[in-house]
């Protein structure tokens, strides 16, 4: 079924109307070099007046916007529960990975999040503590503005604690599936962000709620094994020796989250970047239908239209109407 884009406005009136004046005008003065050479096949005027306003129609029905309309469809809408979990804590300021950890990962995470356009993308703030910066949304535009405003200072001063946000994630999945099981906690998937500096006690029973449910989580470690000092408001952070502190990438607590959860440990430093290897194992991953929409589909044609109007143009300019060669009547 034929359906329209766009109504029929007065400005394809307008449109119509210049053209009607202007071909009469062009009537008129062919009329008036017909009656100086009578010899004149006054045929092709008519054939070019004739294609003219064909094309002329044509313009005027692309602007309309003709589709071919062939019913309804149903599309599924499948994809993951993903919490994003970002470590604030002063050692992600260290500036072993230009211009600094943070900004970095940001700067890749923001990418990461625009190749997951069906999935769902939650966002949570550590250090000591945890939070919530945005609950789980298909906005791909409203996670990446919390992203990049992310900064140290938005949480107080303190150590990194790595239960505090897999805590929060655990309960925010909870709340959201109340019946999850080992099989629909598949798509479910946590990716903790940090340099591993991790000061927390109990991990062992928060991986423990991991396993049981079947949730992975996927850890993005940023920093050096060369690491670097640690910059704050009043120079840098010292050890409780009174000597400049060194951070470095702990590779090992992030990996052992990782592989007792079932995901997997990728790395982010001044000489690799492996965030794509992350994102080819979270697209591993079989979504979960959460949405089930039906559309109207349609073709547009317009196209399709432009290019006839176009080759009869091509046409009207290469056939032309040559009085020269004739000669008054006397």
């Amino acid at each position: 079924m034929l359906q329209w884009a766009n109504p029929f406005t007065w400005k394809e009136y307008v449109w119509i109307a210049i053209f009607i004046v202007a071909t009469l005008l062009h009537i008129g003065r062919y009329f008036r070099v017909v009656r100086a050479f009578p010899n004149q096949d006054k045929r092709l005027i008519f054939i070019k007046l004739a294609l003219r306003a064909f094309y002329f129609s044509l313009f005027i029905i692309a602007l309309l916007g003709p589709s071919l309309g062939v019913g309804k469809k149903n599309i599924k809408i499948v994809g993951k529960d993903i919490y994003i979990a970002v470590d604030l804590s002063q050692s992600m300021n260290v500036e072993d990975v230009p211009p600094s950890r943070l900004l970095k990962a940001k700067h890749e995470l923001c990418k990461l999040i625009q190749q997951l356009p069906t999935d769902k993308i939650g966002l949570i703030i550590f250090s000591t503590q945890a939070f919530l910066q945005c609950p789980l949304t298909l906005d791909k535009a409203v996670i990446k503005l919390f992203l990049e405003n992310l900064k140290t200072d938005l949480l107080p001063e303190g150590t990194t604690n790595f239960v505090a946000p897999l805590q929060l994630a655990y309960q925010k999945i909870r709340h959201t599936h109340e019946n999850l099981t080992n099989h629909n906690s598949k798509s479910k998937i946590v990716i903790l962000v940090s340099d591993g500096e991790d000061f927390s006690d109990n991990l062992g029973d928060i991986l423990e709620q991991y396993q049981r449910a079947g949730i992975r989580i996927f850890c993005l470690g940023v920093g050096t094994s060369k690491g670097g000092k640690i910059p704050t408001a009043h120079g840098f952070a010292k050890d409780k020796y009174g000597r400049e502190a060194i951070s470095q990438l702990n590779t090992r607590i992030l990996n052992e989250l990782a592989q007792k959860t079932g995901g997997n440990f990728f790395e982010i430093s001044s000489e690799k970047n492996e965030l794509p290897l992350l994102l080819q194992a979270i697209q591993q991953i079989a979504g979960e239908q959460f949405d089930n929409k039906t559309v109207d589909v349609s073709y547009n044609k317009y196209i399709y239209v432009l290019w006839m109007a176009f080759l009869l143009i091509c046409i009207d300019i290469l056939v032309n109407i040559n009085v020269i060669n004739f000669s008054p009547q006397s």
